[in-house]
């Protein structure tokens, strides 16, 4: 389904181009995990190239995308290592730090940027919603989760130095997690974690996501279990 979102730089309304998400919840809403994506989606004859970075992912970045949680019962820092371990960047062992688009002019702003912008302000007005608006439901545990991602009909490749840092190693793959820094006086998040996802290989990214959600609420109703003393119900 498509969406749309407010823009707090632009003061108006935009539209994204596909919202996606998962939901989660035990019985009688005791505990409900809301696992949304934000897509924009691209089309390039030419390839873009994702530079990977050697640094390692600290679990707790995963916090910078927007989310909200309503009597989550625990702190939220105890589902870091879940997201950390089911992450996209953990399941490809990089983190990408930048977007290239080949043959773009110097002069032309970058549309992986402007997408992922996008995607990123359309999840922080999720987070913005739900924090003026509050969990409509009468369960305890509710916890939202929002993904920027960019969606390109085109070949995608990644880069980096070879172990001499002397020779490039290009290669094509099929989704990336980028970091993304923006920052102005409406937006105060600076780092976004954007999943950038080859076309043909939306599916597979769409069933790592949900394996994800359904990990990352498993953990939810077992912190919140030990952390409210409450067992065997579901």
């Amino acid at each position: 389904m498509s969406g749309g979102y407010f823009d707090h730089d632009e003061k108006k309304s935009r539209e994204i181009d596909i919202k996606a998400y998962f939901v989660q919840r035990t019985g009688k809403l005791r505990v409900s995990l809301e696992f949304d994506m934000f897509i924009e989606v691209k089309k390039s004859k030419a390839p873009w190239v994702v530079f990977r970075s050697r640094d390692e992912e600290d679990a707790t970045a995963y916090w910078h995308n927007p989310s909200y949680a309503d009597r989550l019962g625990f702190e939220p820092y105890q589902l870091s290592d879940v997201l950390g371990e089911t992450s996209l960047g953990n399941k490809l062992g990089w983190l990408g730090y930048g977007v290239h688009e080949a043959f773009k002019s110097p002069n032309d702003t970058g549309r992986w940027f402007t997408a992922a912008v996008a995607a990123s302000k359309a999840s922080d007005h999720q987070e913005r919603v739900y924090k003026e608006m509050g969990y409509p439901g009468k369960g305890k545990s509710f916890l939202v989760m929002c993904t920027p991602v960019v969606v390109l009909d085109g070949v995608l490749c990644s880069a980096q130095l070879d172990a001499n840092n002397e020779e490039p190693l290009v290669e094509q793959i099929q989704y990336a997690t980028v970091s993304l820094e923006y920052e102005t006086e409406s937006y105060t998040k600076r780092c976004y974690r954007v999943d950038l996802v080859q076309i043909d290989s939306l599916a597979d990214y769409l069933k790592h996501q949900k394996k994800r959600a359904k990990l990352l609420f498993k953990k939810q109703c077992e912190v919140f279990d030990k952390e409210c003393g409450v067992t065997g119900e579901s």
